[in-house]
């Protein structure tokens, strides 16, 4: 009968680990350090459980396993040492011990684990070039080991560095690349949800936060599972749900560290503030289960969330119904319009959940703002005293290009038919009123598709300024949360849409009240 050796036990504890297997890795490396036959064979196996001990949360144990190793294997204790601190986020110190291990004589997997680390750490510190150098190094090590899955993790955290450079598509591309199984790694789930968020993709970032807590707790890495919990919390907080920031959060608290512990608590006292709207605003705030109207002078409870919610969805699937027949739908708007108890003229934020309602359709004259920042923005953003009115028309949409041509010969100004999105963006940095007809989507992911491609809200984020006034006459992508807020977020004052889809004989000259546009941002004077 065969005895399992020392080395066959450490170098399996090593690979679970790698394979992202912690809790085996633990088991087997706890087995190696009661196998080992020396001082050396000890410590060395004693920084395997410490390692996987931080990563699952155990910091007070990993801690005195690196101090008792220190003195014997310095130059692994090193490497141990700084992939704790860059999983803490002390990157400086992560550098410093990572570069001591670096420089001495490490085994072959630990030199790959090194330079993972060292990549992770000073692409936080914005040392992009080195970043990428140390993990392709690690990647190329990896697949020396035959490791290839971990050789995958290595190109994702090459997206990860595109995404901290800025660029998400970059980031995404390379994430998809990689290969990762993401059922080993569920960590790569909330990079993944990270940049989907940066480019406003709502509906993929939320599926893989789920997906990625699924994940976690079931394999016990308390930690990234805190951190899972806090991305969705945020994600909901930027969504306008505070109800399910406050859960999130919540639920984290029972997994956080120290440090996130702070974020969590942080996120739970938001959820319960409420706003405080500005003169001619009203606020609307999920309150566990109950909507609830702020304004200046009063707070009114309206009712049960959900039931608003239906209604609103009632409204919404009439409104839709009606573009395709001669019929407006005066009964659903008005049962909304006496639900919300809403003042005849007022500025409008609503909650997440009631973004998709066709607000130009209800009684009264209501402007919508996705936030109270972006409507500061706006009142902020200059009024053009020189117009340049562009007029942009998009493909395969049969009356766009009449529609834009004849505005353009009525208005002056520039006139774009089918451009690129890079076209279209030139353009728009330089326009102080924007009408842009083309085909558009809000579900999944915001977007309006132009001769080569989707234009999407964050391509907006990189431009110095954006038109005062824009149309929008383009499907569903009135929804305040997607272009609406980009917009906002830089130089407009107004945007006009529909969260509707709509035909195409519908588009012509779009207004506040017709088949759903309304204001968002500003009112029209």
């Amino acid at each position: 009968m065969s005895t399992v050796t020392w080395a066959e036990r450490h170098a399996e504890a090593l690979r679970l680990q790698d394979q992202g297997a912690p809790l085996a890795a633990r088991r087997v490396g706890w087995a190696a350090v009661e196998a080992a036959g020396s001082e050396r064979e000890r410590a060395e196996s004693s920084l395997v459980v410490a390692w996987v001990s931080h990563r699952l949360g155990d910091v007070e144990t990993s801690r005195e396993l690196v101090g008792a190793a220190r003195g014997v294997v310095p130059v692994v204790a090193a490497c141990v040492e700084g992939v704790i601190a860059c999983a803490e986020e002390r990157f400086a110190e992560a550098v410093g011990a990572l570069e001591l291990a670096l420089s001495g004589v490490l085994p072959v997997r630990w030199r790959a684990n090194a330079l993972v680390a060292s990549g992770v750490a000073a692409g936080a510190l914005g040392q992009y070039a080195r970043a990428e150098r140390a993990t392709e190094q690690a990647a190329e090590l990896y697949a020396s080991l035959g490791e290839h899955g971990r050789a995958a993790t290595c190109l994702h955290n090459l997206g990860h560095l595109a995404a901290q450079a800025g660029d998400h598509p970059l980031a995404l591309a390379r994430y998809a690349a990689s290969g990762v199984d993401e059922r080993r790694w569920p960590e790569v789930l909330l990079d993944q949800a990270a940049s989907h968020l940066a480019l406003g993709h709502t509906a993929p970032a939320d599926a893989a936060l789920a997906r990625a807590h699924t994940l976690l707790a079931a394999s016990g890495r308390a930690p990234a599972y805190a951190d899972s919990l806090l991305a969705r919390a945020r994600y909901a907080q930027a969504t306008g749900d505070p109800e399910a920031t406050r859960r999130a959060a919540t639920r984290a608290l029972d997994h956080a560290t120290p440090a996130t512990k702070a974020q969590a608590e942080a996120l739970i006292r938001a959820s319960h503030t409420r706003p405080r709207p500005a003169p001619g605003t009203t606020t609307l705030f999920d309150d566990n289960g109950t909507l609830t109207a702020i304004t200046p002078t009063a707070t009114t409870n309206l009712g049960p969330t959900q039931a608003i919610t239906e209604a609103a969805r009632a409204l919404h699937h009439a409104a839709t119904l009606a573009i395709h027949r001669p019929a407006t739908p005066t009964q659903a708007a008005t049962r909304l319009f006496q639900l919300l108890k809403l003042p005849h003229r007022t500025t409008l934020i609503p909650t997440h959940h009631l973004a998709d309602v066709p607000w130009g359709l209800l009684p009264g004259d209501i402007t919508i703002a996705p936030n109270p920042e972006a409507l500061d923005k706006a009142q902020a953003a200059p009024v053009p005293t020189k117009p340049h009115r562009l007029w942009i028309a998009g493909p395969n949409l049969r009356h766009a290009t009449a529609e834009a041509t004849r505005l353009h010969r009525e208005h002056g100004g520039t006139l774009l038919v089918n451009p690129t999105v890079a076209e279209a963006l030139t353009a728009i940095e330089h326009a102080t009123h924007l009408h842009l007809a083309a085909h558009g989507t809000h579900h999944p992911v915001p977007a309006i598709h132009l001769a080569d491609g989707p234009l999407h809200p964050y391509h907006l984020a990189k431009l110095t300024t954006t038109p005062a006034f824009v149309t929008l006459a383009a499907c569903e992508v009135g929804n305040p949360f997607g272009f609406p807020r980009a917009f906002l977020d830089k130089t407009t004052r107004t945007v006009i849409g529909t969260p509707l889809p709509i035909r195409d004989r519908l588009l012509s000259t779009p207004k506040p009240g017709r088949h759903g546009f309304a204001a968002i941002g500003l009112p029209l004077s």
